[in-house]
């Protein structure tokens, strides 16, 4: 996953592409040179679509702030929560149908995202870390607990 800041800085590329094809295709009466006014249009759409794609952090602190939910201390319902939908998704392991296993890890990720929002806690980036570190491990890594510099337990 990218960081938002990759995000970003993708579009901003894709827009300076975006400008250059329109000043090429204002010097050019068949569209953009070699490229087809089309791949324009195209490219519009993409950067629109990218622009609005909101972070898992983003969409959840969307619904906390629906229901009036503000950042501090992990409360019980929420642990609690995260209890509930780690039992339904073994359920839905055991149950082998893909789609309630989808739903059911959804459902576990949004809370424990949830629990990072209201903890102030940008899960993005440390999600990031941890990937960056698992990537260095071979098969039979120590399975100790990693901990992103700047995150305490």
């Amino acid at each position: 996953m990218e960081s938002q800041q990759e995000s970003f800085e993708l579009i901003k590329q894709l827009r300076g592409v975006h400008s250059a094809l329109n000043y090429l295709g204002r010097q050019s009466t068949t569209g953009y040179g070699l490229f087809s006014r089309d791949a324009g249009d195209h490219l519009a759409i993409i950067i629109e679509r990218l622009e609005k794609q909101k972070s898992m952090s983003e969409m959840v602190t969307e619904f906390h702030e629906k229901q009036g939910l503000k950042e501090g201390l992990i409360r019980q319902d929420q642990l609690d929560k995260m209890k509930e939908e780690y039992v339904e998704f073994g359920e839905a392991i055991t149950s082998g149908v893909k789609q309630r296993i989808a739903h059911e890890l959804a459902d576990l990720i949004y809370v424990a995202v949830g629990i990072a929002v209201v903890s102030g806690i940008e899960i993005e980036p440390v999600f990031a870390e941890v990937h960056k570190a698992n990537m260095t491990k071979g098969p039979g890594f120590d399975k100790s607990v990693y901990v992103p510099p700047g995150i305490k337990i």
